[in-house]
């Protein structure tokens, strides 16, 4: 009877587990549905031109390619892209020093914690701009716990401090950050995450180039990048 108790007590435990883990793909999408139902949204742009703004980079500055990403850090699709995709963009594109990437915020509606995910994502950035991809990685994982507790363990987990975290995450100037980088990607038509716009870093910091939206392929990306590249980063 104790070792029958005992098996019980371990299976409500890991019911309760796996009831607390609410997968995010279904809150995305009961939310999206419900979203839809006050209008359907419009077609995303072929083409865009957006600002790199005060975004986080990686590759180098000489790149041909550009990769502006809008994220949000409770999109499952965007956790996709960066498990799936990033991963070989880094390897094939971004070392060789062919692409460089930027990464701005764009936090949806439908997603609760998303814009705060958002601020807590700069705030770590600010500090320490290497720890902002394990703090990426982090987020994409806890996508369902992310108050602002789940935020400031998540960074204390990194090593930031958090006095200066807790100060820029309720900083008037994080969020008009987010807020502009959202309103931003708006301007563009864009209405869904993640979304790219691949193209040249021209004058003043902006990406002219074609628009990627949604969980696609890497080699969506493989063929515009190579397009770019043979076309001297011109669209």
């Amino acid at each position: 009877m104790a070792l029958l108790a005992g098996a019980l007590v371990r299976s409500q435990r890991q019911i309760a587990t796996l009831d607390a883990r609410v997968d995010s793909l279904a809150i995305t999408v009961t939310n999206l549905s419900r979203s839809l139902q006050r209008g359907a949204p419009r077609a995303a742009p072929t083409y865009a031109t957006v600002a790199t703004g005060t975004a986080v980079r990686t590759g180098s500055p000489t790149a041909p390619v550009a990769i502006v990403e809008f994220v949000d850090y409770q999109c499952p699709f965007c956790a996709r892209y960066d498990s799936a995709v990033f991963p070989i963009l880094q390897r094939d594109y971004i070392t060789p020093g062919l692409v460089q990437s930027f990464v701005r915020d764009f936090p949806l509606p439908i997603h609760a914690h998303a814009a705060t995910a958002a601020a807590a994502a700069r705030c770590v950035s600010e500090q320490d701009s290497q720890a902002y991809w394990r703090y990426r990685r982090a987020l994409f994982a806890n996508a369902n716990q992310l108050d602002t507790a789940r935020l400031a363990a998540l960074a204390e987990g990194l090593g930031i401090r958090l006095d200066r975290f807790r100060s820029c995450l309720n900083s008037p100037q994080t969020l008009s950050a987010v807020q502009s980088d959202e309103a931003e990607a708006r301007a563009a038509g864009l209405t869904g995450t993640p979304a790219f716009v691949v193209g040249r870093l021209a004058s003043h910091g902006r990406v002219a180039g074609r628009v990627i939206v949604g969980a696609q392929p890497i080699d969506r990306f493989r063929q515009l990048i190579q397009m770019q590249l043979r076309a001297g980063g011109t669209r």
